[in-house]
């Protein structure tokens, strides 16, 4: 069992629209920032326009939870009702790559382009990782820059 596995949660529509204050916090398209009662803060994507069985559903969400590696972004939790699809990942604080990059378009420091440098390794590193070193390989299927994200740390996910 991978030592980074951790237990989904579940949790009903009602609750997740409390968790986000009412999806009071928008982060991007279908995406707001929330807290779990415990204080850790998440990011719920609701899915629009998802037709797809309970079970298959389930099973993708169990497949995603169960890789684990520094440069993706992690499954918190889920829910799965008739009408509503939403899934729980983990908060990375310091927003999206090509926010960053457009800030940073016109320096040209050499700590720039190392930091450049380390979050193309660790794009290139997530990406073999799903192709082929985790337990259920996978493609991305959506890879861009909006969708590469900056840790507190500015570790890319």
């Amino acid at each position: 069992m991978n030592p980074h596995y951790s237990v989904l949660i579940r949790l009903s529509f009602e609750e997740i629209k409390e968790l986000t204050n009412n999806f009071s916090n928008q982060l991007g398209t279908s995406v707001f920032r929330g807290v779990l009662p415990n204080k850790t803060p998440i990011v719920a994507k609701v899915l629009k326009d998802v037709i797809v069985s309970e079970k298959e559903f389930r099973v993708t969400v169990s497949t995603l939870s169960g890789t684990y590696h520094r440069n993706l972004v992690s499954v918190k939790g889920f829910c799965f009702e008739p009408a509503n699809k939403v899934l729980l990942y983990e908060y990375v604080p310091h927003g999206s790559l090509d926010k960053w990059l457009f800030n940073h378009k016109e320096e040209h420091n050499e700590q720039i382009w190392q930091h450049k440098l380390d979050i193309a390794l660790g794009v290139a590193r997530a990406v073999a990782y799903l192709h082929s070193e985790c337990q259920k390989c996978m493609t991305h299927g959506n890879l861009k820059l909006e969708n590469v994200l900056l840790d507190e740390t500015w570790c890319l996910k």
